[in-house]
């Protein structure tokens, strides 16, 4: 049996399987320590035997089937020795994103695809109309049920449902998907500025066009730092990086040091607020990684955050250090110009690679371009 004729018999079983895991709410049903036990976690499971089945017999190369379990293994030493036992967690975790990423790769390469966007994204329309209404309540696993007019969908709040439909469409963007379409859910969906401004990115290809991938990709924290310097102003900016910290201080401990509540002598408040909280949070990163050596250049593994850093750029320094940052670097070069400047967007004030709906959307722009997902590519034109 073909690899193709595998992808097409299972195609349908695929497709439900997604639109179950994006649409089910973040319910824990057994709490583990700080991560829980969900209904899309046992979607997962299946999405996990429908892969298996596809590839079952697959003849990968072994040279990639190596580097793939070193590096597996790697992260996952890194984590339990900064982590404890839960790094094996959050690493499964990864994994589980992973192989969510692979079933949005193949379902982007079959002929389910207009009918996978239609679906995922009618639902949460749906929803998020009667959220609106208040007919049905919103569900944030750290608030729990609670009612608003806010459009949130399924997912814990109105930012996460905008990246997801962010990322999503760009994906779909790198297919040749109407640019005209792309606006008309900017207008529906748009509930941050970040998500907007990438949106608008998208329209403009000739000008991303000028930069190379690994240009575009460097520039994003250049931007970033930028972005702190003027929320901060440059002199404090200066102080706060140049103070002396404690050897060896722990993550914890670092984000216990919030430094800044008032900015030229006058209280944080109003709209810069949550933005400040951010910078906070990043300069605690950047006090632990600077106290750590080891951090700095290895990180920490994934999870190692312990939550949302609120910059998914931010965490790729934190987790992985300066080696995962030249590996990214690597790996941009795979990815066309417009949609990474979604996944730049999508994760430069939004913590999309923690997200258990935006992560694995960006992990399936890398998918999508192996030769293993190519072979299974059987668009109908209809």
């Amino acid at each position: 049996m073909s690899l193709k004729f595998k992808a097409i018999s299972s195609g349908g079983i695929l497709f439900f399987l997604l639109i179950l895991y994006f649409g089910l709410p973040k319910i824990n049903i057994i709490d583990i320590g700080k991560f829980g036990i969900r209904p899309l976690d046992l979607v997962s499971i299946f999405i996990f035997a429908v892969i298996f089945y596809i590839f079952y017999n697959y003849k990968f190369k072994k040279q990639n089937a190596i580097i793939l379990v070193g590096a597996v293994f790697i992260v996952m030493l890194v984590n339990v020795s900064f982590n404890g036992l839960i790094g094996v967690i959050y690493v499964l975790r990864l994994i589980q994103y992973a192989l969510v990423a692979i079933g949005i790769a193949i379902m982007v390469r079959s002929h389910y695809r207009w009918r996978f966007l239609f679906a995922v994204i009618s639902v949460q329309i749906i929803v998020s109309i009667l959220q609106v209404l208040q007919i049905l309540p919103n569900y944030d696993p750290g608030r729990a049920w609670y009612y608003a007019r806010t459009f949130s969908g399924l997912f814990g709040t109105p930012a996460e449902l905008s990246y997801f439909v962010l990322a999503l469409i760009g994906f779909y963007v790198s297919i040749s998907f109407p640019r005209r379409v792309v606006f008309a859910f900017a207008l529906s969906f748009n509930s941050v500025i970040f998500a907007s401004l990438a949106f608008i990115a998208l329209g403009f290809n000739k000008l991303l066009g000028l930069f190379s991938q690994r240009v575009l990709f460097s520039l994003s924290y250049l931007l970033l730092l930028l972005v702190i310097v003027f929320l901060l102003g440059f002199d404090l900016f200066l102080e706060l990086i140049s103070m002396p910290i404690d050897e060896g201080i722990s993550l914890e401990q670092a984000f216990t040091n919030f430094r800044i509540h008032t900015v030229n002598g006058a209280p944080i408040t109003g709209e810069f607020e949550s933005l400040i909280m951010r910078v906070n949070k990043f300069l605690s990163v950047y006090d632990y990684m600077r106290s750590n050596y080891e951090v700095m250049f290895f990180g920490c593994g994934y999870g190692c955050g312990n939550g949302a850093i609120d910059s998914g750029l931010v965490r790729l320094l934190l987790e992985f250090g300066f080696i995962g940052f030249l590996m990214a670097i690597f790996l941009v070069k795979k990815i066309p110009t417009a949609p990474l400047a979604v996944i730049i967007s999508v994760n430069f004030l939004f913590d999309g690679l923690w997200s258990s709906v935006v992560s694995p959307v960006i992990l399936s722009y890398f998918f999508s371009n192996l030769t293993f997902i190519k072979e299974l590519y059987v668009h109908s034109k209809r």
